[in-house]
């Protein structure tokens, strides 16, 4: 198939061809930019998750902090009551 006709195909091959790398080239920027984004809010909950883990952890830790183990003395169970 040589002339006119297979020379408008391949042209429009081309085109289509060429088109089609624009399009995939602005998915991938797409892409990235949502990814980028995704990597932020995930920073941010680990960030938080941090936090609230220290801030657990100091509460637990504390014997200032009411409810702690030390608040509550345990008579040894050989002593009378009082």
């Amino acid at each position: 198939m040589s002339g006119p006709d297979a020379d408008f195909d391949l042209s429009k091959a081309l085109a289509d061809l060429a088109k089609g790398e624009m399009t995939a080239s602005a998915l991938e920027n797409q892409l990235n930019a949502i990814e980028s984004q995704v990597d932020e809010l995930l920073a941010s909950f680990e960030k938080q998750g941090t936090a609230a883990a220290v801030a657990t952890s100091a509460d637990k830790t504390d014997p200032r902090q009411p409810g702690t183990d030390q608040d509550h003395k345990v008579e040894p169970s050989n002593s009378p009551p009082k």
